[in-house]
């Protein structure tokens, strides 16, 4: 079904109907696009004419900084899209010369790319590695710009992961140093709540198990019927996967722990407060917890309760009467 066209100087509070709201859409999209193509390049006969320094700029980015009053994160995008999709001229000849991304530059000038599609197209044809031939870098150009017209930036670097393990399936040799010292950086904090925030990155093959290993605990959960009834977020699931996997490592007779046991919890608290429940006790890295979660802690574990009398001496290997590490309850 065709959508009735736009009329420039018409006013989009009349319009009615959806058909007709995403032609004006459309319609003023595309102008905008083909406004930042004109920009690009005038950007780009600025930047081979080194007009900045006849201004007074180091570089063709601090002008438009200065000029255009672009932040240096604008500027600096701005600049990289001119020298990839805009042709030029030769100096000495004046012959037009064609850009770097040729495909891509046509459809950005067609009004049919985004800004950030075209930084998802240089980025990839960027990173192929210089032993992939020209033919083969056309390819792959031509095939994120058709695929840019269903894709969004995010599915054009997915795809753009294929397209590389295509044209280079063996990928980049690691170094030795690579291989003796992989990069695994995992930074740990942890709160006064007893809470950890961890951040950082796994070299690729670490990851890559990683995501092997929480991909099936995470999957949502199901009823009996086999029909997904699961509100956890994705982070959510992921998160529960992990304390899974944890837990999993924890009953692995592989573990490398003193005497083949689960790692030692030294716990020290009065006996009122854990019968009492109350008060505060430390544990590891002075966080503090309630005698509640020093109850669930020592769950499934060996237990050898030791009390102490008041000169802090060793009284008697046995528990009080009334206690039994059979009391710990568990979430």
């Amino acid at each position: 079904m065709s959508t009735p066209p736009l009329q420039p100087a018409g006013d989009p509070s009349l319009l009615s109907g959806k058909e007709e709201f995403a032609a004006a859409s459309r319609h003023a999209e595309q102008a905008v696009r083909a406004a930042k193509a004109a920009l690009l390049a005038v950007v780009k006969a600025a930047d081979d004419q080194n007009i900045a320094s006849k201004f007074g700029h180091a570089d063709t980015a601090a002008f438009l900084e200065d000029f255009l009053k672009f932040s240096p994160t604008e500027a600096s995008r701005c600049v990289q899209r001119a020298r990839t999709f805009c042709g030029s001229r030769a100096l000495a000849t004046g012959e037009k010369l064609a850009p770097q991304l040729e495909y891509a530059g046509d459809a950005m000038r067609r009004g049919e790319l985004t800004d950030s599609q075209l930084d998802a197209i240089r980025t990839i044809i960027t990173k192929l590695p210089r032993r992939i031939g020209i033919q083969e870098r056309r390819f792959a150009e031509k095939t994120l710009v058709d695929a840019a017209s269903q894709l969004r930036a995010r599915e054009l670097h997915q795809l753009g992961n294929r397209v590389h393990g295509h044209l280079d399936p063996d990928g980049t040799q690691p170094s030795e140093e690579e291989n003796a010292t992989p990069r695994r950086e995992p930074y740990l904090r942890t709160g006064t709540d007893g809470r950890l925030a961890f951040r950082g990155s796994f070299d690729a093959e670490t990851g890559s198990l990683m995501q092997e290993i929480l991909s099936p605990l995470a999957k949502p959960r199901t009823d009996d019927k086999g029909k997904t009834k699961d509100r956890r977020s994705t982070a959510e699931r992921n998160g529960d996967a992990l304390a899974d996997a944890l837990n999993l490592i924890a009953d692995s007779e592989k573990l490398p722990i003193q005497g083949r046991e689960r790692p030692h919890l030294t716990i020290t608290l009065s006996w009122d407060m854990l019968k009492d429940k109350l008060g505060q006790v430390r544990a590891y890295e002075n966080t503090v917890i309630s005698p509640e979660a020093a109850r669930r802690l020592a769950c499934d574990c060996d237990i050898t309760p030791l009390v102490l009398g008041t000169q802090a001496k060793p009284w008697t290997s046995a528990a009080p009467n009334g206690w039994s590490p059979m009391n710990c309850v568990r979430r």
